[in-house]
């Protein structure tokens, strides 16, 4: 019998590809942002408690702008 693993879109599920990134000091996830104003579309990102990351002037952080975290254990 098969061993299901879940949505492959889910980060815990990539394994090693997956790449933690962190920002403020905390650890986020990417999620699709779309805005209703300007119909704009990207990938930004969102602290694990659910809030956008927002910058300091008051826009949305896209996801690939962050540094990947570079180490053995998250501080």
């Amino acid at each position: 019998m098969a061993v299901k693993k879940g949505s492959k879109n889910n980060v815990a599920n990539r394994g090693a590809k997956a790449k933690i990134k962190f920002y403020g000091g905390k650890q986020v996830r990417e999620v699709k942002l779309v805005d209703r104003k300007s119909g704009a579309t990207f990938m930004a990102a969102q602290y694990e408690n659910g809030e956008p990351v927002v910058s300091p002037d008051g826009s949305f952080v896209k996801y690939s702008s962050i540094q990947e975290y570079e180490g053995d254990s998250a501080k």
